[in-house]
């Protein structure tokens, strides 16, 4: 292994991780031989950017691939070299590894909340005459039966009051300053 490369070359191999997608590959290449179905799976790259980035971490040398033999034929696998599994030291020495996975889950549960967004959106689509039942008429309907609602249970009386057979239901608050 030539750890003088990475110090020599120092900014080339800086330009290579600061890139798009780098640090999110070299993790999954750094958990073993992984197949681009398996990074593909897990990074928040697109196919062509994986490709990118798997093909210069050959050329720095911090990947290589590795073909193994199944039932099915040969599988293309990547794994890191020497000088690969230093710069994942390097990365995991800075808590990169750890920012990069808590990276990942956030932006999974954005597009999850996003996805949620669009599905309840798709659902509203063509269930309102647009004409008498805008959206925001509608908006204004729930929260008319919400604050009915919350009328029916608290009992309020005419001038928003809790009325007297619900005064003190459940509740155990009596005056103190007169102990």
């Amino acid at each position: 292994m030539d750890l003088h490369r990475i110090v020599d070359n120092h900014e080339e191999y800086l330009d290579y991780t600061d890139q798009k997608g780098t640090i999110e590959v070299l993790l999954e290449v750094g958990n073993g031989t992984t197949t681009f179905q398996q990074i593909e799976d897990t990074v928040l790259i697109s196919q062509s950017t994986i490709n990118k980035r798997l093909n210069r971490g050959i050329e720095l040398d911090l990947i290589e691939v590795v073909f193994r033999r199944t039932d099915y034929g040969t599988q293309k696998r990547y794994t890191l070299t020497e000088l690969g599994d230093v710069m994942l030291n390097y990365i995991e020495a800075v808590d990169l590894d750890t920012k990069t996975r808590r990276v990942q889950k956030a932006h999974r549960e954005f597009d999850d909340s996003f996805s949620s967004l669009v599905h309840l959106l798709e659902g509203l689509s063509g269930k309102y005459d647009s004409k008498n039942d805008l959206p925001q008429k509608r908006i204004e309907k729930m929260k008319e039966s919400t604050d009915e609602s919350y009328e029916e249970e608290h009992q309020l009386d005419e001038e928003g009051e809790q009325s007297d057979q619900n005064k003190g239901e459940g509740s155990d608050d009596q005056d103190d300053s007169t102990n």
